[in-house]
């Protein structure tokens, strides 16, 4: 595993220099951007990072570097749970820099509380969805079907939110005002990591079953 981490680290640092690059200065961005902007140089860098474990398995891939690692003593899950654990280490970095440009920037907690647990939700669901999508199908077609995927889970959620508070009635009002932030800032969490795990077993159980 640790042979893993050190080859894909020398991967980043010489194909994705750009991610590095971009993200780097959105971060900057965002540490001094207004109140009122401060999402979307925030949601970018979380796509940015989020995408990097896709993008070195994709180049293993293209350059037959899955060959070379089934040759390694390592398992096939050890493989996959690299990706997956890599994801997680760029994905807390990339928290760690949201949640401080967001402390000097949000004067509410429930404010602060919310916009922590969409990006938590926003940098964990992207590799989720994509990565089992990229292992079946191959970089190209998973990457398209995965977005696809991506976009149609986003439609219905925003058409369900609409239908919801349009349809809302006295009872319903009472429910959702009994619910304060921190409950819904803790359930969103726990959901996000509950899919990240199930898509982490999906992907070794393609794995596996793919040929090389």
């Amino acid at each position: 595993m640790k042979g893993l981490l050190i080859k894909d680290l020398y991967m980043f640092w010489k194909y994705c220099k750009l991610y590095a690059a971009a993200s780097v200065g959105l971060m900057v961005i965002a540490l001094c951007s207004s109140d009122s902007t401060i999402f979307v140089p925030l949601m970018l860098t979380f796509l940015f990072m989020s995408m990097i474990p896709i993008t070195l398995y994709s180049y293993d891939e293209r350059e037959k570097g899955t060959l070379l690692t089934a040759t390694f003593p390592t398992s096939r899950a050890k493989y996959i749970s690299e990706k997956y654990l890599l994801g997680l280490i760029f994905n807390l970095v990339s928290l760690a820099v949201g949640v401080t440009a967001l402390y000097f920037h949000m004067n509410s907690k429930e404010d602060f509380l919310v916009m922590v647990a969409m990006m938590i939700g926003f940098s964990f669901l992207i590799p989720s969805v994509s990565m089992p999508f990229v292992i079946k199908f191959g970089s190209e077609r998973g990457r398209i079907l995965g977005g696809i995927l991506l976009g149609g889970m986003y439609a219905v959620i925003m058409g369900v939110s609409v239908g919801i508070f349009s349809t809302i009635d006295e009872t319903s009002e009472t429910i959702l005002n009994s619910l304060d932030v921190t409950t819904i800032f803790y359930i969103v969490d726990i959901f996000t990591l509950i899919i990240y795990a199930l898509s982490w077993l999906l992907s070794i159980y393609l794995y596996k079953r793919k040929e090389l």
